[in-house]
């Protein structure tokens, strides 16, 4: 409706929603409690953003547990044509499978010289952006995590194994963090982003409450 209703978005589109049931199965792609996602073609920029949306409603035990890296906890997801990780938490294994259904539906089509693709997302779509970036970072050009936690240091430990150090080192040029000055959830576990590939700004909740500086509200000044 948004997109209707503004005429500036032009043609673009949006797609590929988690919560649909695309194979005609009667039940959802993904569990909407969970993870939601969606790619969201822009007309203008020439360029496919893949979004992740902050903590859904069924999803606030797997913020906590997912830094903890608890292996009883922990789910293993294959990416395709690579490798399987064993210390996702279910919700990011959630993400990794949603990306993996968009590399099976468009392959080598998203990599054409006349179209860009980013991953962004907020809070926890922030941290599977980190996720998403490193383990599919051949399909994006860059990665961008607003107010989003790091990793547990199991997944940071299986990423170094798994990707190299230098592979690591070059994937990591091209993630971005935008945080708030006062929030409190992107200074949460392992960091990734490189300290200059983020950004600070004034939260425009800031002194009222402290959850305002988390909400997406916080990055609309008016």
């Amino acid at each position: 409706s948004i997109i209707k209703k503004n005429n500036d978005l032009g043609k673009s589109t949006m797609s590929n929603m988690s919560w649909k049931d695309s194979n005609d199965d009667g039940k959802q792609d993904h569990p909407a409690n969970g993870m939601v996602a969606c790619t969201f073609n822009s007309y203008q920029a020439g360029a496919t953003f893949v979004t992740f949306r902050g903590t859904p409603d069924g999803a606030w035990v797997d913020n906590a547990k997912m830094l903890l890296g608890e292996l009883l906890y922990c789910k293993s997801a294959k990416v395709v044509n690579g490798d399987t990780w064993n210390y996702l938490s279910p919700m990011q294994a959630e993400a990794v499978e949603y990306m993996n259904s968009l590399v099976k539906k468009y392959g080598t089509d998203w990599l054409k010289e006349d179209s860009k693709q980013y991953v962004i997302g907020h809070s926890k779509g922030g941290n599977q952006v980190q996720v998403i970036m490193m383990l599919f970072s051949e399909y994006f050009e860059a990665g961008l995590s607003m107010d989003g936690p790091g990793i547990s240091k199991e997944l940071y430990g299986e990423m170094k194994k798994n990707l190299g150090e230098k592979k690591m080192e070059k994937i990591l040029t091209r993630l971005y963090a935008l945080n708030g000055l006062n929030d409190y959830v992107h200074a949460l576990g392992v960091q990734l982003v490189l300290i200059e590939n983020s950004r600070w700004f004034k939260e425009y909740q800031y002194g009222k409450t402290i959850e305002g500086n988390h909400f997406p509200e916080a990055f609309i000044n008016i």
